[in-house]
């Protein structure tokens, strides 16, 4: 699946997993609905209990993003060739606005001109990168944990290192909405569907965690709360303490 393919996989042919195996690109169905992901390229015979999957959606971003952040650092300073270091950081600017704002085959031209690579580790994401005129590939290391969400693992940055172009997590979202609305069900008797339709007992863990400190509520909506915090552990937390300084420390945000 390269450039020639209408609707090319943006890091095909540059991304390894934990165990140093390449990855290709795969498609699956729920509904009408497809998603994308890169999944380990296993032998013959190969154990597939030890395969990784990862969501195109997730990896992608941050890649184009580290190398973006990256390119727009200035170039060594060339005092011996003034017109050379002008030409080099106007042709890095050309390139990071291709990788943010062109198609996918416009973004995979940029990643192919710059031989890129991309080795996903448990604890980080490493970038490789060799810009014109470079003999040698610039490793650009990004702190990261794998997150178990579902049957899927993903990608949690730190937030000194969070991509912009990352999503938040869609279930901690809708939590949060489902905890307003119960806490309005339950204090106020404002029917909200579907939670109405709830027992008492899950209305009352959903309305608890409307009480969270607006920080951390807003963290969540923006997808920078700590990489351990899924919905199934947040809504699991029986014993969040009242106080804000107390729940941030319990639910990892100091």
């Amino acid at each position: 699946m390269g450039t020639r393919k209408s609707q090319p996989s943006l890091l095909t042919g540059m991304l390894t997993d934990p165990d140093s195996r390449p990855m290709s690109p795969s498609r699956g169905k729920k509904g009408a609905k497809t998603y994308c992901y890169y999944t380990t390229r296993t032998r013959p015979g190969e154990d597939r209990d030890k395969l990784w999957r990862f969501p195109t959606s997730e990896i992608d971003p941050i890649v184009i993003e580290v190398i973006a952040r990256h390119l727009e650092e200035p170039a060594a300073s060339g005092a011996d060739d003034t017109a050379d270091w002008q030409n080099r950081n106007e042709a890095n600017r050309n390139m990071v606005s291709a990788l943010r704002n062109g198609s996918t085959i416009e973004r995979r031209k940029q990643l192919l001109k710059l031989k890129t690579g991309t080795q996903l580790n448990e604890n980080s994401v490493e970038v490789t990168v060799t810009e014109r005129g470079d003999n040698e590939p610039t490793a650009i290391s990004v702190p990261a944990t794998l997150v178990r969400k579902g049957h899927e693992l993903k990608i949690a940055l730190s937030p000194d290192n969070r991509s912009p172009a990352t999503s938040p997590d869609l279930v901690l979202v809708k939590l949060m909405g489902q905890a307003f609305a119960a806490r309005e069900y339950l204090v106020e008797g404002r029917e909200r569907k579907p939670v109405s339709d709830y027992s008492r007992r899950h209305l009352q863990k959903l309305a608890r965690l409307s009480w969270l400190a607006p920080d951390i509520v807003s963290d969540i909506l923006e997808g920078s709360q700590p990489p351990h915090l899924t919905g199934r552990y947040l809504l699991r937390c029986g014993d969040v303490p009242l106080d804000w300084p107390g729940q941030r420390e319990f639910l990892g945000f100091t």
